[in-house]
């Protein structure tokens, strides 16, 4: 028995061993900051990074490399990540490209739409392709999106392929004859979408796609990167002989971007450790940046990636482990006890400040509680099946989240299933000028979840503001918790980690403020009690805006301006 024991114990630790040698573990570096870029390679390591990423800025499209300066770095960078040990580098894409980029030759009739049914098109798009990676001859794949482009590929004119799914398979077939046949490149098929309509044809495409070097990578949460969204279900529709990368964002372009406390270590161990569980998931691809120099390598929000890592090395461990560990690599041992509210508690604040109830009421994680998107297209893969939320942190109680949460904190021009639209591209554009909410959220329309009234009341204001307040409490309460430790603490580490958190607390309090002036002010009628309301936190809003305004901290700037919050609060001070 004890021999059969040890011959099991020893095949257990051989086959972990063998899978995590084999495992794909990917960063995604977006930012064209050079020097950033070369310090995330070189850190690389310390996580057995394997597999790179160039996107965004560095490259968002492989056209791109017709740009002298974009091709440079792509080469550079690309070359360092394989000296430091990163076998495989990446490049993205979108295809296809805006219209100009094609020879109006290829227009139907003249017209906005490209002839898929051409074979000279896509002997053009492919010779195209062949010269743009010849440029670029060190890469080892393609990260391809086919959604979310610049020419929609299923709006384009084809009787031959008449359906999205056949399209996006055309295209996929015609771009892998080069990138593999030719080159011999990995193609990993990003499945970015919007709504269930674009989810059904993406899985018909993946699951009936074929090739030795093709992998599908989805997204850790359904549509984008909110923390309030489940684990992506997409991977239940995915057939189990695909090999999926999953895609996580470590620098949160949604919940602060590292600028501010973006410190969430059990959300990340939690999703990680949950796709670890499936057989087909080969790995994981991690956003270290937000542009610029926001880079989470080497700060406090640097904890994001070693979570995941430990989700999928580690799946015996806690979350609560997992945090004691950072601390203790990070900061010394002794150092656990003080810290480990600071980082156990840091996701919760910015879940109660750049969101409310559960939405993400931010543009990009900047101040704009009017955002259309936050009602509809944000929302839109969240929870149709089970459309229940339960808001803790002040407020403690269970919501529908369309019929409740959406309802009344959307302005009524949003929830409406008629009367908002988008503007044509062109007289033939046949999809954009239709009404977005049927487009977007045609579930939630159909099953009467929203109403055309305005439905804000002081109830729902309660909550949002005991949410708010809660976040600025916890906020004050870690601040004091840091400067407690200072004298245990290396200076530099002290200083990085109270700035992040003198921030925090900045935006809290701005959150609270300019959210009872927006929700309150939509309220009618108006009580005394509520008028005298929204005029303090007026009051308090132009305190806050002049704190911001006169801080002189160095921080972090990518898509997310930290100080520009403050202008944005002024809209709503003076009642626009």
């Amino acid at each position: 028995m004890i021999k059969n024991a040890i011959v099991i114990l020893l095949f257990y630790a051989f086959n972990q061993s063998f899978l995590l040698s084999n495992q794909i573990r990917g960063w995604n570096i977006l930012s064209d900051d050079l020097e950033m870029a070369e310090k995330t390679i070189y850190a690389a390591k310390k996580y057995r990074v394997n597999h790179l990423q160039l996107s965004h800025h560095l490259v968002h499209n492989l056209k791109e490399v017709s740009d002298p300066s974009k091709l440079s770095k792509i080469n550079y960078l690309t070359e360092l990540a394989h000296d430091e040990g990163i076998s495989k580098v990446y490049v993205w894409d979108h295809a296809l490209y805006e219209k100009e980029y094609y020879p109006r030759r290829f227009f139907k009739d003249g017209g906005d739409k490209l002839n898929l049914d051409d074979e000279k098109l896509w002997k053009w798009i492919k010779n195209d392709y062949k010269n743009n990676l010849e440029k670029i001859n060190k890469i080892d794949g393609i990260v391809l999106t086919f959604i979310e482009t610049g020419l929609r590929i299923e709006n384009q004119y084809s009787e031959l392929y008449p359906t999205p799914s056949q399209k996006f398979k055309k295209l996929i077939k015609e771009l892998n004859e080069i990138i593999f046949d030719s080159f011999g490149l990995d193609l990993v098929l990003r499945t970015f979408s919007y709504n269930k309509r674009e989810i059904d044809n993406i899985v018909k495409v993946v699951n009936n796609i074929e090739g030795s070097n093709i992998f599908i990578m989805i997204k850790e949460s359904n549509h984008d990167f909110f923390i309030t969204h489940p684990p992506n279900n997409l991977i239940n529709k995915i057939s189990k002989s695909k090999r999926i990368i999953i895609e996580f964002d470590a620098a949160h372009e949604f919940s602060g971007q590292g600028v501010v406390a973006s410190i969430f270590p059990t959300f990340h161990y939690q999703k990680a450790k949950h796709f670890s569980n499936y057989n087909n998931v080969v790995g994981y691809s991690i956003r270290t940046d937000r542009y610029g120099d926001t880079s989470i390598i080497d700060k406090p929000t640097e904890i994001n990636v070693f979570a995941i890592d430990q989700g999928f090395s580690n799946k015996n461990s806690t979350s609560e482990k997992v945090i004691k560990k950072f601390i203790s690599d990070k900061y010394g041992n002794s150092l656990v006890p003080d810290l480990f509210q600071v980082y156990n508690i840091a996701g919760d604040i910015i879940l109660s400040s750049f969101y409310t109830l559960g939405l993400n009421t931010e543009r990009h994680s900047k101040l704009n509680y009017h955002y259309r998107s936050i009602y509809t297209r944000h929302v839109s893969g969240r929870w149709l099946d089970n459309p229940v939320v339960y808001i803790k942190n002040g407020v403690n109680k269970e919501f529908h989240y369309w019929q409740d949460v959406v309802n009344h904190l959307s302005p009524k021009h949003h929830k409406s299933g008629a009367g908002y639209y988008k503007k044509r591209s062109s007289p033939n554009d046949s999809t954009s000028y239709k009404i977005l909410n049927q487009l977007e959220i045609p579930d939630v329309i159909e099953n009467g979840w929203l109403d055309t009234l305005e439905q804000m009341n002081e109830l729902y204001l309660s909550d949002i503001l005991n949410e708010k307040k809660w976040s600025v409490m916890k906020s004050e309460e870690l601040l004091k918790l840091i400067i407690d430790a200072r004298s245990k603490m290396n200076i530099i580490d002290y200083q990085i980690l109270k700035k992040m958190f003198d921030r925090t607390l900045l935006a809290a309090r701005l959150r609270l403020a300019v959210s009872a002036i927006y929700y309150g002010s939509r309220i009618q009628p108006k009580s005394q009690e509520l008028l005298e309301m929204i005029d303090n936190s007026k009051a308090e809003a132009i305190q806050i805006i002049k704190k911001i305004e006169n801080y002189t901290g160095n921080y972090p700037i990518g898509e997310y301006d930290w100080k520009k919050d403050a202008e944005l609060a002024k809209i709503y001070v003076k009642g626009n």
